[in-house]
């Protein structure tokens, strides 16, 4: 059980460090930034809206995770919460002595982030398994929508098997690992409504690697590079997920599927 202590709240600060590093590394674009209460958006704004969600839901959860182990559930949501708000706020607050500058609407989709986390916990738990089913599907939408937009046609696109990798291509490989990561975590509690534990993650893990590698055959109808470290960073994303569910699982001992068998009788 100690080594479950550990592991969940490395896991969080990981999560953490990685998140605050992205929202204020410097920019590379050589224009001012832009006032807070901005109207004028770009489509690599709105883009970016999903990735602060992402960001901060994942955050409230692994620290609600985390905090459960010494305080109850409700109250380790609120401390989650509360610690995710404050660096959602002192993030956007850094970004002005970045060249990235800070938007209101990033403010807006941390908060949501936050705020879809508390609203899975604190419904009742009939209510959570049409959420979870709702957000499967509105995520595996956002995700190939995401991975298939058309590319920059003025920009030449590299082989499959590009060794010479830019720090866009880099990037978009740590977007990739999150949106498979989220995906995964997304059906696995879906179908672990109908199925055990390890029989739920199989499935969620064959629909993610189903959806990375249809993804990557598709892409060769858009102007966006088929690379094999997208593809390894989908996996890597789905492993991810997987290596953290087995290693609860062993912690946890063979109560877990018990557990969570004697709930969805109640749940339905």
């Amino acid at each position: 059980m100690a080594w479950t202590k550990w592991i969940s709240h490395s896991i969080a600060l990981a999560w953490t460090g990685m998140v605050t590093f992205l929202l204020l590394r410097p920019s590379d674009s050589i224009a001012s930034p832009r006032p807070f209460l901005t109207f004028q958006l770009t489509p690599n704004d709105l883009w970016e809206v999903p990735g602060h969600i992402i960001f901060f839901s994942v955050m409230t959860f692994l620290w609600q995770r985390a905090f459960a182990q010494h305080n109850s559930r409700r109250r380790a949501l609120v401390i989650a919460a509360s610690l995710a708000v404050l660096l959602s706020v002192a993030t956007e607050a850094g970004q002005h002595l970045t060249r990235r500058g800070a938007l209101l609407l990033d403010l807006v989709a941390n908060f949501a982030g936050i705020g879809l986390v508390c609203l899975v916990y604190l419904v009742p738990a009939a209510a959570t398994r049409w959420i979870f089913r709702i957000a499967a599907l509105a995520w595996t939408g956002l995700a190939a929508a995401a991975l298939l937009r058309p590319g920059d046609p003025l920009v030449p696109t590299h082989p499959s098997i590009a060794f010479e990798l830019t720090r866009s291509a880099l990037w978009d490989g740590v977007g990739i690992v999150t949106f498979l990561t989220v995906f995964t975590f997304l059906w696995q509690r879906v179908f672990a409504q109908h199925y055990g534990r390890q029989r739920a993650l199989t499935m969620a893990a064959s629909l993610g690697v189903l959806l990375a590698v249809a993804t990557e055959i598709l892409r060769f109808s858009t102007q966006r590079d088929v690379l094999l470290v997208d593809l390894l960073a989908s996996f890597a994303g789905i492993g991810l997920l997987s290596f953290a569910y087995l290693v609860t699982a062993v912690f946890s001992g063979p109560n877990l599927d018990r557990e969570e068998k004697n709930r969805r009788p109640n749940e339905g």
